[in-house]
């Protein structure tokens, strides 16, 4: 009568559903889960999974997107075979999907994980992130989603194939991670806001003098104060952003060696280079540049690599290393003991010097095996014509040992620890000043060593060294 339908036939409904259903799965998608979630939060508890299949490029390369998409399949069967009418699914997107548990217990969602990752072992594995949840905790969905994603990156960093629950203590640590590598990118960004260099003396070990030192980074956190290299500089190397750090700090070494040689005119400057440093196509030039502008002569640099890089490109590398050799420049392996193949390193990669690691200093005075092995590796890279550093000598134990094998160089907290500049130059370039005196006494003590007091120290390791021998033979009967 008036003109108005009294009902309407149509597919508007329709479409909307559409828009909130995966078409590969037939299952809600991620639009529909958010929306679910916040009605969730509203009125219910429960936990929500979040888990994804490990590797699923992988399995897509080696297999197709044929397979692939067939596992997605076999996933959804599998959940809801195993599913309730209470709990709902979801495939948010790639190989990820969610699975909800309203007033289910975690119990009930381990026992869930494991039926999955049974049904599926023939093909896959899964990683799970799991958090709990309730109504009207003030948490809306998408927090509550990057909970489970925060557990779920948890799971498959810490070997997949796995459930993981959300602790707050993991994210919040987390998430002061993201916020420190944010910190970086910015004091890299501001030039090099924060980071500062220390030089730690390395002493010549046939007459305790001066020969250089090792130029070490460290960064001053705004917010936390002084930040460990071993936390920082992997976040630089995750981002790439050691590339431009690493240049800084060889720039900066350089130049500080170059006024430090007005000083003491054979003064030696050692820098750290990192392995995505060396990936870099132009890393040659680079340093060869940084070294050409300051004048330094390159007999004065040593590049430092850290052995436990696996530098098994041995052609390239050696390429790299023959151009900056050619301009002077020594290469040393750092740590060295402590990584791959150590010996395989001093016949196939060409190299100046090799530092020892403290952990065969350590004790040396009272481990006689420590000390004939130390021996014999020194003896070895002498015959190789390769110097030799001997890094972390923290005792004088350890100092009258090592005089007796005859290193190159010596650097440890014995003489001193890493300083910044002003404190390094009073205690090697300023006679006038209290350090300064105070260094010269201790050295010289270290110098007038008897050889008696040598053969009495050696006549004590002997002796600990047999009383061992009596010892284990007592326990074996022997």
């Amino acid at each position: 009568k008036e003109n108005k339908p009294a009902w309407l036939m149509g597919s508007i409904s329709e479409l909307a559903m559409v828009r909130k259903v995966d078409h590969l799965t037939g299952l809600w998608n991620y639009e529909k889960f958010m929306e679910n979630m916040g009605k969730n939060l509203r009125e219910n508890k429960g936990y929500l999974m979040v888990f994804g299949i490990d590797n699923f490029k992988n399995i897509n390369v080696k297999n197709g997107r044929t397979f692939g998409n067939r596992l997605l399949k076999t996933i959804v069967n599998i959940l809801e075979e195993n599913s309730d009418r209470f709990t709902k699914l979801y495939r948010l997107d790639g190989d990820r999907f969610a699975v909800d548990f309203p007033w289910k217990t975690r119990a009930d969602v381990t026992a869930f994980y494991r039926i999955l990752k049974k049904e599926l072992e023939k093909y896959c594995t899964v990683s799970a992130g799991v958090v709990d949840y309730y109504a009207d905790d003030g948490e809306d969905s998408s927090i509550i989603y990057q909970y489970a994603e925060s557990a779920l990156d948890r799971a498959k960093k810490e070997g997949k194939d796995q459930i993981v629950f959300f602790s707050f203590e993991d994210y919040q640590k987390r998430l002061e991670q993201i916020q420190f590598q944010d910190e970086l990118k910015m004091a890299v960004k501001e030039e090099f806001h924060g980071f500062y260099l220390c030089y730690q003396p390395q002493i010549r070990g046939e007459d305790l003098s001066i020969y250089g030192a090792e130029a070490l980074i460290r960064y001053k956190s705004p917010w936390r104060g002084i930040v460990s290299p071993m936390e920082f500089i992997p976040f630089l190397e995750q981002n790439g952003l050691i590339c431009r750090v690493g240049e800084w700090v060889l720039r900066t070494a350089i130049e500080q060696c170059v006024r430090w040689r007005k000083y003491i005119p054979d003064f030696h400057i050692s820098v750290n280079i990192s392995y995505v440093q060396l990936r870099q196509e132009d890393i040659t030039d680079r340093v060869l540049d940084i070294l050409g502008e300051s004048g330094l002569p390159g007999n004065a640099l040593t590049l430092e690599v850290t052995e436990s890089m696996q530098l098994q490109d041995y052609s390239y590398f050696n390429k790299i290393f023959y151009e900056w050799k050619r301009h002077g420049i020594k290469i040393s392996i750092d740590d060295f003991g402590t990584g791959y193949s150590s010996l395989s390193y001093l016949k196939s990669i060409d190299v100046d010097e090799t530092k020892i690691d403290r952990c065969f200093i350590n004790r040396i005075y009272n481990n006689m095996y420590n000390y004939r092995l130390l021996s014999n590796i020194i003896e070895l890279a002498h015959g190789a014509r390769i110097q030799v550093c001997c890094e972390g000598v923290e005792k004088e134990e350890e100092l009258f040992s090592l005089m007796e094998l005859h290193p190159d160089v010596i650097q440890g907290y014995l003489f001193a620890e890493p300083y910044e500049k002003e404190k390094f130059e009073a205690l090697y370039m300023k006679p006038e000043v209290e350090e300064y005196r105070k260094r010269i006494v201790q050295e010289e003590r270290f110098r007038c060593l008897h050889s008696d007091d040598l053969q009495r120290f050696y006549g004590v390791l002997n002796s600990n060294y047999r009383q061992r021998d009596i010892l284990k033979n007592t326990r074996l009967g022997l």
